[in-house]
């Protein structure tokens, strides 16, 4: 079990990191793969439970864009918030399996995905690390086609470290 460890991390980093190790698995797929982050674009969160959250929405909009276009994008938003995710352009999500994709071993059409691999569970992690971070995941579907996903965090300034307890010591 790993500590999350929440500090200002820079969204532009951890999405190009996404990129790089996805661009080959997204090209043998037919997919295009693009990146749309501003430089100056912080959070607060884990870098590493960041990057696994935008690598577990990349993988599975790869998987599921039938060749479309991938996008991984962040955007600021009203009172310090920041909503940073994945679009693409997949046959899209019917409203009614929305609610339930973020449940634990959850399948929106179980024989095809068991025929693509993975266990049902990449969603629920996300959930899980996204509120780890006091975050939320999000879903929706775009018309005319595709789904987003996204995760929303509190923006944080470069170089942003919470402060901790200090340690307790044995009085003298």
């Amino acid at each position: 079990r790993r500590l999350i460890d929440k500090r200002a991390v820079n969204v532009l980093q951890v999405a190009e990191q996404v990129f790089a190790g996805l661009t080959e698995k997204a090209e043998k797929a037919g997919c295009s793969i693009t990146v749309e982050v501003e430089a100056r674009i912080w959070v607060l969160a884990d870098s590493g439970a960041l990057e696994q959250i935008l690598t577990n929405f990349s993988e599975n909009a790869i998987k599921y864009s039938g060749g479309g276009a991938v996008t991984i994008w962040a955007e600021k938003k009203m009172g310090g918030i920041v909503h940073l995710g994945v679009d693409d352009e997949g046959k899209g999500i019917d409203e009614e399996h929305q609610a339930r994709l973020f449940e634990r071993f959850y399948r929106v059409d179980p024989g095809r995905s068991r025929d693509q691999g993975g266990t049902g569970l990449g969603l629920a992690i996300v959930k899980h690390l996204a509120e780890a971070m006091d975050g939320k995941v999000h879903v929706a579907s775009r018309e005319p086609r595709g789904t987003r996903f996204w995760v929303e965090l509190r923006e944080a300034s470069p170089g942003y470290q919470p402060s901790r307890p200090a340690s307790s010591r044995p009085s003298a």
